[in-house]
């Protein structure tokens, strides 16, 4: 309350008397103004108008109600406080109300007093809590709009770590907007920079961890209540980000501290600069240090600035006396000239590429230094070499090449020398001889290309010029055609030299020889490579030690390796595991007999096998003995093979993944093949079927007729008929067989081959729909129609069992004269439809199916089941999805309701996904009905027991304000009557509105040690324990189970007498679950263990037992009470097989 007002209430109810007696109860506290209003629409009216502290608001009300009226009101923006007050107690319905936005729900009945009391105290409560909020969200938006403006990203938390503040800056920073984390705790703001929860600056701040703190950060510096740091991050693409951060408290205005902030700053660009220059001068550094070049750095002032050591090895001086001085003082005087000369060109800016000069040495010599030079603003970078060795020994050379000139006219390759400008200076006898002149002087003179074809001139003057201009020789021979004296032609092999004099490029000089001879050779061995290159086989030549010799291109290109590679590997490296361990063995025998031919698989370079047949002869190569190998690929002969066996195994996959068993047998009716589903249906495995007599898996009391039924088999009479076949466990399957005699090609009997639909569902089915009411004849017999028709369609299969000799052409049939549709897609597509999908489809023919999207003729809210199915068919291709409904849309646009079965196939040696499916849209719409009529109950049910409920909480409301005046112990006494009527009146409502639950719902798989631990937190059981054996399984039953297992321990809590503890336990007999229930307590009389069951019967309302009887039997459970009297009850429930898993 207000301190000068009381709180402004709306309620809101349907009820008139309701309302006034809650304005009455609530404005007795003193607390409350309560404004009524009969219905949603007309509270809203005056909400346009007036304003109030909380709303109170039933939930089933005409026109609008309650949650409708509560969400219409958070989708304007309104945080108003608003409690349900209703007499709706389903869970659902709680759930509902406080997802919409509610802040608390109280459900009427009970003692009004208590009831009133606790809706004044609810209301106080949300009116405060809202209040409360209002005010810290203020407080926190003002501090939020602070940080938002700040240019760092920046954010707060408060001391409970929930985000409070997260800036723009942090926003583009992160790419993490403010909505996802304000609010949220747990450092989830971490993940936003570590892609992971853990702590940051802003938690160190807060709980101080010095080892988290070396393990994370670096250049952590703690001032006060201040810690900044800087952080790296590693992402996922590789890429390094460093942060800097500086976090600290905050504090209120009463110096309380109530969170913390962080700054954070990205310094990545700063680091990585800050590195890269590091970097960067330690390689020069080590550069300068350590080239073997002269390095300078000096200024256009003539002075040595710094030098690396090669200097001092060079000129002798220590570097520390040459820094500093002018290198004048060092040049060769006849040098100096023109060094200033070369200083004055660096001085204006040009680069000088080649500049010699000699520098004195410590020891009073010169050295002949060799410069590039270029200058940056005034300081000159050099990089010099002595050159001094090189001239010395290019002097020596030409000192001696006079000496060897008689030398040269004698050696039998021509020889010549060129000056700079290509003309011959000199060319030996040899070489006169082999250009058809007399003698060298008729050759000395002439341009070297005087020599050579034309057509060589284009390709060997340019390689001339530059030998000329860079005093480089390429190291490599030459090969041209050359024109002899007389105009005939012949190829020679060059190798050339500079000839270096006076510290420059003279001329050339070289080494010729006629290799006329050499080419011929070359030509033919090239006819012949090219011959063997061209053979469609792998051809090779390896030692007897498997080093390859010779491999002709198709080899190459069958393996994936270049020539070198393939050259350098051994035949070992080649044969995969199985084929090198025959290896040494198969030279052995080719080594005694000169050839043989066998089967391999070589690796490829990829990694991949090719499988080869080999045809080896024992031959020689240059004097020593080889194998000759012609290899030829079998890779698309075993593809062919393959694509057989695959599509054998497309057409067996059909038939495992089928809905009916199938079953063959020989000419003694000894079963020779069933498929996977027959043998899960009778609880074996095929193996253990194979072998043994198709009467043995029936019941006994059908041997005989089943007998003679055989006889007309072997007659060649085909036969449908149902039969009684007994499980692995006992239980009987009634099975729908269609049966068809298999004879050889004159007619006599091999076997039988049947197709056995399991009709025990059916049959049950069949039988609980007769206890129906009258009114579902008629649909029973469109079912029965529809089961003729399937009849029908097993009649035209039988048709063709005759033709099913071979494999794949049996498996095809059986798909196309299936009475459940098939359908193979692949990528999204329909490949194939048998004759029932093209009908159910709505097509006419295939041509209107194949082709088109699979999921065009799946309903839109079908189509993500399928995805999932179809993705996880991918991951497994051995998975078989389970059967399941769904929606399907026909080319007309008619949605059918289908059941499923799918898996993964091949198709023309491709992967596909096989679909089978069948029309259930009658079934549905026979359950839908039924489902539609309960809920119309349901619905008069739920509007009349509210009705009745509210008017009882008037008549509770005014008893509790009767008592409140003076009365007599008679009145008093009537009053206490009245008030049990009530009650009783109640429990009777809550009984009808769990009995209308009743199959509502559909019945779904229940954890049954996870529903018990649920019921035990509900019962308030005082001292008694409960123990709860290894029971885990699950249960179909329908979703009021748990109300089962709370009648049984409520009961035994209550009415136990001296019970201590309850145990409950598990226990399988032949396919059912037996699930026991059993306590220490006074059990129950031998009479009446029956009656305990019946309506009405008991000390309580006499209803929980009988609610939990019909509850179990929706999904075909029994319950009976086995326990000895006065040693505790002993319930136990059987779930039959099926229903437990």
């Amino acid at each position: 309350m207000v301190a000068d007002r009381p709180y402004s209430v709306m309620y809101v109810d349907d009820d008139q008397d309701l309302l006034d007696l809650g304005k009455i109860f609530l404005e007795r506290t003193g607390d409350f103004s309560v404004h009524c209003v009969d219905s949603a629409q007309a509270a809203i009216a005056v909400l346009g108008n007036a304003a109030f502290d909380a709303i109170i608001s039933d939930y089933q009300m005409p026109g609008m109600d309650g949650i409708a009226f509560l969400k219409s009101l958070r989708t304007r923006g309104s945080g108003i406080p608003f409690v349900i007050f209703t007499g709706k107690g389903r869970e659902e319905v709680v759930i509902d109300t406080l997802n919409a936005g509610a802040d608390f729900y109280l459900q009427k009945g009970g003692d009004p007093k208590v009831q009133f009391a606790e809706l004044a105290h609810k209301v106080r409560q949300a009116i405060g809590k809202r209040r409360a909020e209002q005010s810290l969200i203020e407080s926190k938006k003002r501090l939020a709009d602070i940080i938002d403006f700040l240019p760092d990203a920046t954010f707060a938390i408060d001391r409970e770590g929930s985000v409070i503040a997260w800036n723009r800056a942090m926003e583009e920073m992160t790419g993490t907007p403010a909505v996802a984390v304000l609010g949220r705790g747990n450092q989830v703001y971490s993940r936003a920079f570590y892609g992971t929860l853990r702590p940051m600056l802003i938690d160190l701040v807060l709980s101080p961890d010095q080892e988290f703190e070396r393990e994370h950060y670096h250049f952590t510096q703690r001032n006060g209540t201040f810690l900044t740091a800087e952080t790296t991050v590693e992402r996922e693409n590789g890429s390094t980000t460093h942060f800097w951060g500086k976090a600290c408290r905050l504090y209120d205005e009463d110096g309380n501290l109530v969170g913390a902030i962080e700054a954070i700053r990205d310094i990545t660009e700063r680091v990585v600069a800050e590195a890269e220059i590091r970097e960067k001068t330690r390689e020069l550094d080590l550069f300068f240090q350590n080239a073997i070049d002269l390095l300078c750095i000096a200024d256009t002032d003539g002075y040595f600035r710094k030098l690396n050591p090669e200097w001092e090895r060079t000129l002798g001086y220590p570097l520390d006396e040459l820094e500093g001085r002018s290198f004048m003082e060092f040049v060769h005087p006849d040098d100096r000239a023109s060094t200033r000369d070369a200083v004055a060109r660096l001085g204006r800016g040009e680069i000088i590429p080649n500049f010699v000069n000699r520098y004195r040495t410590r020891d009073g010599g010169y050295r002949w230094i060799e410069w590039r030079s270029f200058p940056v603003g005034t300081l000159i970078y050099a990089i010099a070499r002595d050159i001094t060795d090189r001239l010395a020994i290019q002097q020596a050379l030409a000192a001696s090449e006079e000496k060897y000139r008689t030398l040269v006219d004698e050696i039998r390759d021509g020889f010549f020398m060129t000056d700079r400008d290509g003309i011959l200076t000199f060319a030996n006898r040899t070489l006169a001889e082999m250009f058809g002149f007399s003698s060298p002087d008729e050759m000395r003179g002439q341009h070297f290309s005087r020599f050579m074809a034309p057509g060589e001139h284009n390709r060997v003057l340019p390689i001339f010029q530059k030998c000329i201009e860079t005093g480089r020789v390429p190291d490599f021979t030459l090969e041209i055609e050359a024109v002899r004296n007389d105009g005939g032609r012949f190829f020679m092999e060059l190798k050339a030299a500079l000839v270096i004099g006076d510290g420059r490029v003279q001329g050339t000089r070289g080494i010729i020889r006629d290799i006329s001879d050499r080419r011929k050779a070359d030509e033919h061995l090239r006819i012949l490579v090219q011959l063997l290159d061209s053979a469609p086989a792998s051809i090779t030549v390896h030692d007897l030690e498997g080093n390859f010799l010779y491999a002709n291109q198709r080899t190459l290109d069958l393996h994936g390796y270049t020539r070198d590679e393939f050259l350098s590997m051994n035949l070992h490296d080649l044969d995969v595991p199985e084929s090198e361990a025959l290896i040494q063995a198969r030279i052995e025998k080719i080594m005694q007999t000169g050839e043989s031919d066998f089967d391999v698989q070589h690796f490829k370079k990829d990694g991949t096998a090719v499988p080869l047949h080999v045809n080896t002869l024992l031959t020689e190569w240059m004097g020593k003995k080889v194998l000759l190998s012609i290899a030829t690929d079998l890779t698309e002969r075993l593809a062919a093979q393959e694509e057989i066996r695959k599509s054998e195994e497309k057409y067996r996959r059909i038939v495992e993944t089928a809905h009916e068993g199938i079953w063959a047998m020989d000419e003694h009716f000894a079963t020779t093949y069933v498929n996977r589903r027959m043998a899960e249906i009778l609880g074996y495995s095929p193996e253990e079927m194979i072998g043994r007599p198709i009467d043995s898996f029936m019941a006994d009391e059908e041997k005989d007729i089943q007998r003679s039924l055989l006889e007309e088999r072997m007659r060649g009479l085909p036969g449908k008929y149902e039969r009684t076949f007994v499980t692995r466990s006992g239980t009987r399957r009634i099975m729908y067989v269609s049966a068809t005699p298999l004879l050889d090609e004159k007619g006599a009997f091999r076997g039988s081959f049947a197709m056995l639909t399991d009709i025990t569902e059916e049959k049950r089915i069949q039988k609980e729909l007769a206890r129906e009411h009258d009114e579902l004849v008629a649909s029973y017999e469109q079912i029965a129609a529809t089961e003729e028709e399937l009849r029908q369609m097993l009649d035209d299969l039988r048709q063709h069992q005759d033709e099913l000799a071979e494999s794949e052409e049996r498996y095809r049939r059986l798909i196309e004269h299936s009475f459940d549709a098939m359908v193979i897609h692949r990528e999204g597509r329909i490949i194939y439809a048998n004759d029932v999908a093209v009908r159910l489809m709505g097509a006419s023919d295939r041509a209107e199916i194949v082709g088109k999207m699979t999921l065009d003729f799946v309903h839109p809210d079908s189509r993500d089941d399928v995805r999932v199915r179809i993705a996880r068919m991918t991951e497994d291709p051995a998975a078989v999805m389970p059967p399941l409904e769904e929606k399907f849309i026909t080319l007309s646009g008619k949605v059918i309701d289908v059941e499923v079965i799918a898996t993964a196939t091949k198709s023309e040696g491709e992967p596909a996904f096989l679909v089978i499916f069948r029309d259930i849209s009658e079934k549905k719409r026979i359950q839908n009905a039924l489902v539609q009529a309960n809920r119309k109950l349901n619905l008069l049910s739920s509007i009349t027991r509210h009705d009745i409920s509210n008017k009882l909480s008037v008549l509770a409301g005014h008893i509790s304000l009767a008592r409140s005046f003076a009365m007599d112990e008679q009145m008093a006494g009537c009053l206490d009557r009245q008030n049990r009527a009530v009650q009783s009146i109640r429990q009777i409502l809550e009984f009808t509105r769990d009995y209308e639950e009743l199959g509502v719902k559909e019945p779904l798989w229940q954890h049954f040690p996870k529903t018990l631990g649920k019921v035990r937190d509900q019962v308030d059981m005082g001292s008694v324990t409960l123990h709860s054996e290894d029971c885990q399984f699950e249960i179909f039953a329908d979703p009021l189970l748990e109300k089962v297992f709370y009648a049984l321990l409520d009961n035994a809590a209550r009415y136990g007498g001296k019970i201590t503890r309850v145990c409950a336990s598990c226990s399988i007999a032949d396919d059912s679950l037996v699930i026991s229930i059993q306590d220490d307590g006074v059990g129950i009389p031998q009479d009446e263990k029956e009656k305990i069951f019946e309506k009405g019967y008991g000390k309580g309302t006499g209803l929980g037992l009988f609610l939990s009887r019909e509850i179990l039997s929706i999904t075909g459970m029994t319950i009976r009470e086995t326990g000895v009297p006065g040693r505790g009850v002993r319930f136990e429930i059987v779930v039959p097989g099926g229903m437990w898993r």
